[in-house]
């Protein structure tokens, strides 16, 4: 489940999900790993980060998908068997002017 850490304390971290629920939990119980959640009802999975490329795939919300690459407006992602870049105004976990 994609989680935002958003403070710190010690071994400690304060985290809260896509719908602002939160807590404190321990360090090792994260994995590292950058996960998106889409929060449009049918996303676009794009060929390039482009809206004019070739959609690849329709994910539906709420499907938790690796997070790659990111560009000013887009996110490329392992959705399972497709791989390809999404609009950050269709996930949740990026910021919107996070470069990656």
């Amino acid at each position: 489940m994609p989680l935002e850490i958003y403070g710190e304390y010690d071994n400690w971290r304060r985290v809260r999900d896509a719908e602002g629920a939160g807590g404190w939990i321990h360090y090792s119980l994260l994995s590292g790993v950058r996960s998106i959640v889409v929060t449009s009802s049918m996303a676009n999975l794009h060929r390039k980060s482009n809206k004019n490329s070739m959609v690849l795939a329709r994910i539906e919300e709420n499907y938790i998908a690796d997070l790659g690459e990111c560009v000013k407006d887009w996110c490329e992602i392992d959705a399972g068997k497709y791989d390809g870049w999404i609009k950050k105004t269709d996930i949740w976990g990026v910021a919107p002017n996070e470069v990656r």
